[in-house]
């Protein structure tokens, strides 16, 4: 009996059943296993399964970078052109009697008393000359009219009130230099009776503020106690019966 034929004794004790032609390759370059080739009584050069090679863990090593450390204090604020959008942030205005609402951030400076602009870390100081007392200094005119309604008395009982004028940038607040030196017994120089009463002695005569829609011309400017305020000079109305 040939070597390899059906029921050869020779191979039946390795209870393998021979298979010709030649060799078969299993696994090798492109597959998860590796080389391996069959013998030609139907083994092979390794024990099956060969298990597919094993990829390493990489893990998440620590990475380390360098410190970096930031300024304790914010860069100052330029005043003046640029271009993009300036972030909003709080503002502290001071200083005389100035007054800002929250939140603001944009301060526009207007006339022609402002001298100068310094800045020192986060604070710029604006500097502006005084337009007040016939010192010399610039003044603005403003015009306007007064707007209806009752004006409000600056103190009970004294011919002088606080009035508000329509201009073309807006509603400002104005006293009228007549109705300054104006008393409880005095008034345009006429002595009044009964006392706070604006009623002229002797006469039934009383004196009014200026009317509604009067034109006026006005002067932003410091009066006798240093506070900036709009300023005008137009006759009260007076009226009565004989």
């Amino acid at each position: 009996m040939a070597l390899g034929e059906e029921g050869d004794f020779r191979s039946a004790m390795w209870q393998q059943v021979p298979r010709f032609p030649g060799q078969d390759r299993i696994g090798g370059p492109g597959t998860p296993m590796l080389q391996q080739w069959t013998q030609p009584y139907g083994s092979t050069n390794m024990n099956l399964p060969v298990p597919p090679l094993s990829v390493p863990a990489l893990g998440f090593p620590g990475i380390t970078f360098p410190g970096i450390t930031f300024p304790n204090q914010l860069p100052p604020v330029t005043l003046g052109g640029g271009g993009g959008t300036p972030a909003v942030t709080a503002i502290g205005v001071y200083g005389g009697t100035v007054t800002t609402p929250a939140p603001v951030s944009t301060i526009e400076f207007v006339g022609s008393g402002l001298v100068n602009v310094t800045i020192a870390g986060t604070q710029a100081t604006v500097e502006y000359q005084d337009t007040g007392g016939g010192g010399g200094g610039t003044t603005t005119l403003v015009y306007g009219y007064i707007n209806t309604g009752t004006p409000a008395r600056i103190t009970s009982g004294i011919a002088a009130w606080s009035y508000d004028v329509i201009t073309s940038s807006g509603t400002v607040t104005a006293r009228n230099l007549l109705e300054k030196g104006n008393t409880n017994t005095v008034a345009y120089g006429y002595s009044i009776s009964p006392s706070g009463s604006d009623k002229i002695s002797g006469t039934s005569y009383y004196i009014y503020p200026v009317p509604a829609n009067t034109w006026v011309r006005m002067e932003q400017t410091s009066a006798v106690d240093g506070t900036l305020r709009y300023w005008f000079s137009a006759p009260n109305f007076i009226n009565g019966s004989c």
